[in-house]
């Protein structure tokens, strides 16, 4: 079988050519020869490679877009995975994929011809050409495996972009076309070292490689040694022969059969091979050796299995990033990405492809210990990054931060609470069918309080029955930023009306009018005016554009309401316009609202009262002096704004921004008042 590379005949030479050097010479083979047949199952789901995909990405230190290639990889009919392959590469990918669909069908047509034999000769050369066959199955397979174990751990040359050695790619391709998977590298750099040192890649270097291949030498009575070649050639023409170079058209064998093989076969190809078990020549040789046995690991489907790329993982660094250089914002990435992870393992291959990356020999048993304590909620991601780049990783120069951007009106959305919340589901997924749901577990409140402070606590509790209820960790989180502005809000209101509620006699400390009388009076002249009803939830709290999903009312909100009916037993109902106000100026802030924003937030509950934007404006400039003019037009004008939408919910995002400007401006001038005392 081996004769199927060659054709001419035998003669002495001595041959020079001008060829491409390889940058480093072969100076052993590192695929280790395989003499024994395959076994292959076939009731398991096998992985398999696509054709190679040419694709851009960013080099992330020149920060140039470039094309490589990538080889998706299947397991059934679901893809888990790439393996990056240099584009000059692609080629001799494609032979090697193309030798073992080749040696797989012929090693089954053997099998075949071995079960239909009706004589004993007949079954006993059938099998010595379909176990031959085998043995060069699991041969190329083996290649195959130890590339990709290169190529995904990026142990290749990989400095310059375009000029990428892939190590075993490069020795499978030698020793292939020149039948060398039988041969010792002793041997062969005693004949053939100058094809250690070509590149059998380049084009240029064809003809070199296939012009002729070692067949053996003698050693003659006077102890000189004769070497013998055989001239060679890739073009292979003949009947038979043009199956041992694959087609143009992929679609022709990569879906694992070679179209026109199985007709060769009965035609002409097995009375061939047939005929030289009979009379062997110079150019027959069995690959297989009865007593040679398969190594433990020699395809894929083997345990260690190799740790392929995922797809956030080459999405990752086709954006420019660098295994090296942030290896912590991969695992964010991965983790923060849609879709989420369901499983463990999901996680784990990446995380043990990053290690195969950037560590010569990974501590796999500890870090994935440690990666399994985050999965549960056990461990913080602060507490995991710490263990990953202190002990793990081995990157002193390496960045931990991340590209997560933290948002300022929902502290609680992070990537850290999220896992300590999921962990918390998981845990209870174990745990027997029905058991309820521990809203105190002590892990879950262990861990929050790692990561928050103790006056958010009411927050987390409510995360926490949210979830409960069904809903999932990153909508509840979403949503908590707003609950919180909801809840302050709230407070901060019900604050105010217990001011406006004491009774008559009961003056401010600080000797301000009796503003609680007055405010008394003024209800009592407005009694009959459903319109001056004290400020409840519904009234300032439920703004539909704050609604999280857009779609107005939850539970939340109607238990809110129901908390804060007004003192006659029906619920406030906001008004569905801005509407003049025929009533008096709004009467003096109560004394103990002292600063520019509870100021503001109290002339805005009596402008949502009145509804006369005008008179509201007029107040503020009255009390601000003209610092705050710009801020207070702006907002002004986005008032105007929101009362041309129709909208009836107050509108406590414009608040909000407000406020935060009075709070800059109060900050600027305190500033500047310190300077000035220094001064």
């Amino acid at each position: 079988m081996a004769s199927v590379n060659t054709a001419g005949g035998a003669r002495s030479l001595n041959y020079e050519a001008t060829t491409v050097q390889l940058p480093y010479a072969i100076t052993s083979f590192a695929i280790p020869t395989i003499n024994a047949e395959c076994i292959i199952d076939e009731t398991e789901t096998v992985v398999t490679y696509r054709p190679p995909e040419v694709t851009d990405i960013v080099d992330h230190e020149t920060r140039e877009i470039f094309q490589t290639a990538r080889v998706p990889v299947m397991k059934g009919e679901a893809q888990i995975g790439y393996i990056p392959l240099p584009m000059r590469y692609q080629a001799v990918w494609l032979e090697l994929s193309y030798c073992i669909v080749l040696y797989t069908q012929m090693w089954r047509l053997w099998a075949q011809e071995e079960k239909n034999a009706k004589r004993k000769s007949q079954r006993e050369n059938a099998a010595i050409l379909r176990r031959n066959c085998g043995a060069f199955v699991a041969q190329h397979m083996l290649a195959r495996l130890l590339a990709v174990d290169e190529l995904v751990s990026l142990s290749h040359d990989t400095v310059t972009p375009g000029e990428e050695r892939v190590r075993i790619l490069d020795e499978w391709k030698i020793r292939w076309c020149r039948d060398w998977f039988n041969t010792t590298y002793d041997e062969v750099a005693r004949t053939g070292a100058k094809f250690l040192n070509a590149d059998p890649i380049r084009p240029e270097n064809q003809a070199f490689f296939g012009e002729f291949i070692f067949l053996g030498r003698i050693i003659t009575s006077s102890n000189d040694e004769v070497y013998y070649y055989i001239e060679g050639d890739w073009n292979i023409q003949g009947d038979g022969k043009g199956f041992l170079a694959p087609p143009q058209d992929l679609e022709k064998w990569f879906h694992g059969q070679i179209d026109g093989l199985d007709r060769a076969f009965k035609a002409k190809l097995k009375r061939d091979a047939l005929a030289t078990l009979k009379k062997p020549d110079l150019y027959t040789e069995t690959h297989y050796n009865s007593q040679a046995r398969l190594p433990a690991r020699w395809h894929e489907g083997h345990k260690p299995a190799p740790y392929f790329w995922s797809e956030k993982q080459w999405n990752w660094v086709a954006e420019g990033n660098s295994f090296w250089d942030t290896p912590i914002d991969l695992l964010f990435y991965i983790l923060t990405e849609d879709p989420p992870y369901s499983s463990f393992q999901q996680f784990m291959q990446n995380l043990n492809s990053l290690l195969h990356i950037v560590v010569r020999q990974p501590q796999m048993q500890q870090v994935c210990d440690v990666a399994q304590q985050l999965w549960m909620g056990e461990m913080t991601w602060r507490e995991f990054v710490d263990a990953m780049m202190n002990r793990y990783l081995q990157l002193p120069d390496a960045k931990r931060e991340t590209s997560e951007k933290p948002d300022p009106k929902n502290v609680f959305n992070t990537l850290e609470a999220r896992l300590v919340l999921e962990g918390y589901i998981r845990r209870h997924k174990e745990d027997e069918v029905g058991k309820p749901w521990d809203e105190k577990d002590v892990i879950l409140w262990q861990s929050l309080s790692r990561v928050t402070v103790k006056k958010y606590k009411c927050v987390w509790e409510w995360i926490i029955s949210q979830i409960i209820l069904g809903k999932k960790v990153p909508d509840a989180l979403k949503e908590a930023g707003l609950w919180w502005r909801k809840k302050k809000i709230a407070n901060k209101v019900q604050k105010l009306q217990n001011v406006r509620q004491r009774p008559h006699n009961k003056r401010a400390s600080s000797g301000h009018t009796d503003i609680e009388m007055r405010e008394d009076n003024h209800s009592e002249r407005s009694a009959s005016s459903h319109q001056d009803a004290g400020p409840t939830w519904t009234d300032i709290g439920m703004q539909e554009d704050y609604s999280p999903e857009g779609s107005g009312s939850n539970q939340l909100d109607v238990e809110m309401r129901e908390d804060n009916n007004n003192p006659n037993g029906s619920e406030s109902t906001a008004r569905n316009t801005l509407q003049p106000s025929t009533q008096p100026l709004s009467l003096p802030v109560p004394s103990n609202v002292q600063n520019e924003v509870e100021n503001a937030l109290y002339r805005f509950i009596q402008f949502w009262r009145h509804g006369s934007i005008n008179r509201y404006e007029a107040e503020m400039k009255d009390y601000y002096s003209l610092d705050y003019a710009t801020v207070i037009r702006e907002h002004v004008e986005s008032l105007r704004a929101q009362d041309e939408t129709d909208n009836p919910m107050p509108p406590l995002g414009l608040f909000d921004t407000f406020a935060n400007g009075l709070k800059a401006i109060a900050a600027r001038k305190e500033a500047e008042r310190e300077q000035e005392e220094l001064l």
